[in-house]
């Protein structure tokens, strides 16, 4: 792992996704969202590095999709420490995505993701979530996982019981109360 002294600059690209602009928008737009959520990152996204271009520059850099050198160019343009580069593919019902990275001032890659499924659209998201913590770790971004609370009505006192959602709570003179769910998203 690499260790920062603030928070690690991290320009998000478009995720490559052939043939399908509006779905790479969305889910660069799905990516940057989560992404941000890690600790100890501070990310830029597309839009960020749109405006902070300048139009030539944005041609000359933005034209290079898989060359290291190029996008460590981008990234020292942007002056961030890393780039993350995506994309989407798929084979029949298999999707695969793939995350990278960049090391800006190395220019290397110190992290690659690979993940696959089958299934529907629908699992690009909970696969990209499950990625990211992966991937960012390399960088020490952290991702604190929400507890559930116990909603007000679960709470039980005065020897009644409680049975929702098939969760049994005994009651024993005490109110309920705590977390509940899987650290797993």
């Amino acid at each position: 792992m690499i260790v920062a002294s603030g928070p690690v600059k991290i320009a998000v690209l478009d995720m490559a996704i052939k043939g399908e602009p509006a779905k790479s928008q969305t889910l660069t737009e799905v990516l940057t969202t989560e992404a941000a959520k890690a600790q100890g990152v501070h990310l830029l996204s597309s839009a960020d590095i749109e405006a902070m271009l300048s139009f030539e520059r944005q041609k000359d850099l933005l034209g290079c999709t898989d060359d290291v050198a190029c996008m460590a160019d981008i990234g020292n343009a942007l002056g961030v420490q890393y780039l993350l580069v995506s994309s989407l593919g798929h084979l029949e019902r298999t999707y695969i995505l793939n995350m990278k990275l960049i090391d800006v001032r190395r220019a290397s890659v110190v992290k690659r993701v690979y993940k696959s499924f089958e299934g529907d659209q629908r699992q690009i998201i909970t696969t990209i979530k499950a990625a990211l913590p992966e991937l960012l770790s390399q960088v020490g971004g952290t991702f604190v996982r929400q507890q559930k609370r116990w909603p007000k009505w679960a709470l039980v006192g005065g020897g009644a019981g409680l049975m929702a959602i098939g969760v049994i709570v005994k009651a024993s003179g005490h109110a309920a109360s705590g977390t509940y769910g899987s650290s797993q998203t």
